[in-house]
């Protein structure tokens, strides 16, 4: 059987999604919401397709809920940083930019490279996230001033953050 990708640029307030299936291409937009990633999932099902690999950039914090929906969905998901994506446009050749070509961009990407699969933030990372954690005092830089929630940080980074964390909280 043929692989299935979905292809997504993550914006605010919609996903623009390519899907690249049986030697074809259907785009496609929803709202960046629970509802319209329910959309997405009832559109794949009137296609008939169980399992796709979903593939969207690290953007921050706009792709995560539709990667974690997906992922719980049974689908294959992968968060790749936006240099390789645009690395792999440049190759192409590929110039113009719109949502709607960035997404069967990704797609493409998503299908010739088969990037690594995404897993969902731990235990630890999540609480690292939550506004509890902000309110004693995380989220904060060394002047007191809050950091962009929209600044990456490599998974490794985030997990050790995370367990220094955990562990000083349980010794206290």
């Amino acid at each position: 059987m043929a692989k299935i990708v979905l292809g997504i640029d993550v914006s605010k307030l919609t996903l623009d999604v390519a899907l690249i299936f049986d030697n074809r291409t259907l785009c496609r937009q929803f709202q960046n919401s629970r509802a319209g990633f329910k959309s997405i999932a009832a559109w794949l099902e009137s296609l008939q397709i169980k399992q796709v690999h979903a593939c969207l950039e690290a953007t921050g914090i706009y792709g995560q809920a539709v990667a974690l929906f997906l992922h719980e969905c049974g689908h294959l998901v992968s968060v790749v940083n936006p240099l390789r994506i645009k690395g792999y446009a440049s190759a192409n050749m590929q110039r113009k930019k719109t949502d709607r070509l960035d997404a069967r961009l990704i797609a493409a990407f998503c299908l010739t490279q088969e990037p690594d699969q995404w897993q969902p933030p731990s235990a630890a990372v999540k609480h690292l996230q939550s506004p509890v954690a902000e309110s004693r005092g995380f989220g904060r830089n060394a002047s007191g001033g809050r950091k962009s929630a929209d600044k990456c940080r490599s998974p490794n980074q985030i997990e050790h953050r995370a367990n220094n964390y955990v562990g000083k909280r349980r010794n206290k």
